[in-house]
């Protein structure tokens, strides 16, 4: 059964022109410090130094994709990107919480909620990131299961429309052999059946595609990297067909932000942020920081097995385990009327802004399980203008837009 997403299509948030602008340059200087040779050298040491946190086996991959980083056109931004803002905190600065080179979706169906001027722009570098290919594959793991399997469908039926042949995949069933990339087409059964037996042959047949939009969360690649193999010689043997690679991730995960953070031109923006790893922070973290961080483990996603505002009891707990943490200083995020929290959200595609939405919600974290929270449209307007009248749509300001679409 397909899950409904959670669009707030009635509702609708405004952040002004100032802000917009603002928030645009943190992330074009992401793009540019993370492009940048400096920066791949201090992440090699972060993940390979003395100091790193990561066992041997995971910086074997590390190491492998790492080396395998230039592609045959050179560097580029990601295909696809995502930045998430808490704005109005005591120094009234918006503050980056998180990035990702892997965004939970959004990209495929926030489409449905653009105004037409900004729709045209939107799709056309949607349908560049898969430009000169004609059969395309998009897989992640447990289909069935996913909030944003409808989105899935959405973008399918999106490139179908665009002349090409598209097929949803379980991420194990991808396979990289002479060249060619194949995998089952995905029939809406679960268990996967490709495992569990009980297939015809019709329904076991493979299909070759020539890109693969992978949203695969490599977080969870790491912890069975033998059982998605696949999806890494992919990038390996062909970086450019795939729209996410080992790599980006690596670039954006969080630990980036230990990096960033010491950025001239960014470090206003980002939490202070520290790493559970080295001893020299323990006895600031724990007699210092305690109720006012939040301990984020380093390969996770979804708010799985974070803290807000930790007790000294957890925080040593952490430290004792010495699983990898970040301890971030807390931010808090803007209300709604209502008591609702929420986030901005930059989406980017080819390195250009493309939308502007909010995740709302009701939680201590970010997440779409509790009534009322969901995801809704961000208008940018002059301060000197009234609210927009359209709340189902994202409204932009005509002298945005026209911004927007420079760089769309």
């Amino acid at each position: 059964m397909i899950t409904s997403l959670p669009i707030l299509f009635g509702e609708h948030i405004e952040i002004s022109s100032t802000l917009f602008e603002t928030l645009k340059k943190i992330v074009e200087r992401i793009f540019t410090v993370t492009q940048s040779a400096p920066y791949k050298t201090a992440l090699d040491e972060l993940y390979f130094g003395g100091e790193s946190p990561f066992p041997k086996e995971q910086q074997k991959i590390f190491r492998e994709f790492l080396d395998n980083q230039k592609k045959e056109d050179g560097d580029s931004v990601p295909k696809f990107a995502s930045f998430d803002f808490h704005i109005g905190g005591e120094d009234d600065l918006p503050k980056l919480i998180e990035f990702s080179y892997f965004p939970a979706g959004l990209h495929f169906w926030a489409g449905n909620i653009l105004e037409e001027s900004q729709k045209s722009h939107y799709e056309a570098e949607l349908l560049k990131t898969c430009a000169g290919y004609s059969r395309i594959g998009i897989t992640d793991e447990h289909l069935s299961e996913q909030i944003f399997l409808e989105e899935f469908l959405w973008f399918r039926d999106f490139l179908e429309k665009n002349g090409k042949t598209v097929f949803l995949a379980e991420a194990e069933t991808v396979c990289m052999e002479d060249g060619e990339i194949s995998l089952i087409p995905w029939k809406g059964i679960t268990p996967l059946p490709p495992l569990q037996g009980g297939l015809t042959e019709q329904e076991r047949k493979r299909e070759t595609v020539d890109f693969l939009f992978n949203r695969f969360p490599f977080s969870d690649f790491l912890k069975i990297p033998e059982r998605f193999a696949e999806i890494g010689e992919v990038e390996k043997q062909a970086p450019q067909q795939i729209s996410t690679t080992v790599r980006e991730w690596l670039y954006s995960e969080k630990l980036s932000l230990l990096l960033l953070q010491k950025d001239s031109e960014l470090a206003d923006y980002i939490p202070q942020t520290l790493p559970s790893w080295e001893s020299v922070y323990s006895t600031e973290v724990k007699q210092k920081m305690s109720g006012k961080i939040v301990a984020k483990p380093v390969f996770s996603y979804g708010g799985k097995g974070v803290f807000l505002r930790p007790s000294h009891p957890i925080l040593q707990k952490i430290l004792d385990e010495k699983t990898p943490y970040l301890f971030q200083e807390f931010c808090a995020p803007p209300t709604l009327s209502d008591g609702r929290k929420y986030d901005i959200r930059l989406l980017a595609i080819n390195g250009n802004i493309s939308a502007v939405i909010a995740r709302v919600y009701s939680g201590a974290i970010t997440n779409f399980k509790n009534e009322g929270s969901g995801i809704c449209g961000v208008g940018v307007v002059n301060s000197s203008c009234v609210k927009p009248p359209y709340p189902d749509t994202l409204c932009v300001h005509s002298s945005i837009l026209s911004r927007i679409s420079e760089h769309c």
